[in-house]
């Protein structure tokens, strides 16, 4: 599903299991090098299991593309800037959530979804990388339901009276 969201016009990235890498350090380059955690289509539930077991290996997803307590996982998209600042966005948005509720039917999975506010400014910045983040983790436990009130509230509170410019569109997926 990510690769057919991640072409749709107007997508810059998606964020998610299926497009997750794997970080290794090669010491005879004395470099990191990053190789897609996915590299073959699971075909059996065997397959899936064992890429269950690799996510769960990899410590720095935790929290942000998975939760291991609550099996789901997360699917963060984001707009490219001439889509997002205009009416397309909404088009785009409902392309996205008919792929994704076409999914849910096919696979017998939940969907939630959490379409939020996000700014351009220096505080944005701050609030991505590190708040954003921390709020993720602090969240984790709860329902998805919860989740998505809780990081839409964190969101407007921080957004405060200025003018939405960006969406971000975060999926989260209950196995």
């Amino acid at each position: 599903m990510s690769k057919v969201i991640k072409i749709i016009q107007g997508i810059k990235e998606v964020l998610s299991v299926p497009t997750a890498y794997t970080l290794t350090r090669n010491d005879s380059l004395s470099k990191f090098e990053f190789t897609p955690l996915i590299t073959k289509i699971p075909r059996t539930q065997l397959d899936v299991d064992a890429l269950k077991i690799e996510v769960e290996r990899l410590k720095f997803y935790e929290g942000i593309i998975y939760n291991k307590e609550t099996a789901a996982t997360l699917m963060a998209i984001t707009f490219n800037n001439a889509s997002l600042n205009s009416k397309r966005r909404l088009n785009i948005v409902k392309e996205i959530k008919t792929l994704t509720e076409a999914f849910a039917v096919k696979h017998n999975v939940q969907m939630h979804y959490s379409r939020m506010p996000y700014i351009r400014s220096q505080m944005m910045e701050k609030f991505m990388i590190k708040r954003f983040r921390e709020m993720l983790v602090d969240i984790q436990n709860f329902s998805m339901k919860e989740q998505a009130i809780k990081i839409e509230n964190e969101l407007t509170a921080w957004q405060k009276d200025f003018k939405q410019t960006d969406d971000i569109l975060l999926i989260g997926i209950r196995f």
